[in-house]
């Protein structure tokens, strides 16, 4: 198998072609993983965790957000409306979530009072990780809450999600 991938990246300096049929001859030989690394139970995961990390998770599954978009929200992400607007997005390109109301006003509230809502990345992850064995779930990190946001519109609406997620590469949104 290895003497392919040699093969491959010696006789072309065209990475495009180099890494889809990589990709291509990486589906022959691998396995593919097709479990769910969705949260089973997402509503008792984030009722598990306390204070920010508790807000933080219900951001995530409410709103979509990546666990590094949330991670320093200040008064100019709250934009009202009940919108925040992401800044520290994947690729740079910002993007606005809409949240509950009652999640909004909390991550306001906290704003106000602390200069911004901010929390440790690797301690929510921590965290989470806790609550999700504490209520017999799998753990494969904050991205599933993200999964767990995306599988209800993308049932009825897959087009708008797409757009909304900012995923426009083929392989993800098959």
């Amino acid at each position: 198998m290895s003497s392919d991938f040699n093969a491959i990246y010696k006789r072309s300096d065209n990475w495009t072609a180099v890494i889809s049929e990589t990709r291509t001859q990486a589906r022959e030989y691998l396995e593919r993983d097709t479990k769910s690394r969705r949260f089973l139970n997402p509503g008792i995961s984030c009722d598990s965790l306390q204070g920010v990390h508790k807000i933080a998770a219900q951001i995530q599954y409410h709103g979509g957000a990546r666990v590094k978009e949330i991670t320093n929200l200040t008064e100019k992400h709250l934009l009202g409306n009940n919108t925040i607007l992401l800044t520290n997005t994947k690729g740079g390109r910002r993007r606005t979530m809409t949240l509950p109301a009652e999640l909004y006003e909390l991550v306001a509230v906290i704003g106000r009072r602390d200069g911004a809502f901010r929390f440790q990345y690797r301690t929510y992850l921590r965290q989470l990780k806790a609550a999700a064995l504490a209520t017999g779930q799998p753990y494969t990190g904050s991205h599933g809450l993200r999964r767990n946001f995306a599988q209800q519109p993308l049932l009825m609406f897959r087009k708008t999600v797409i757009v909304m997620m900012r995923h426009t590469r083929k392989e993800i949104t098959k």
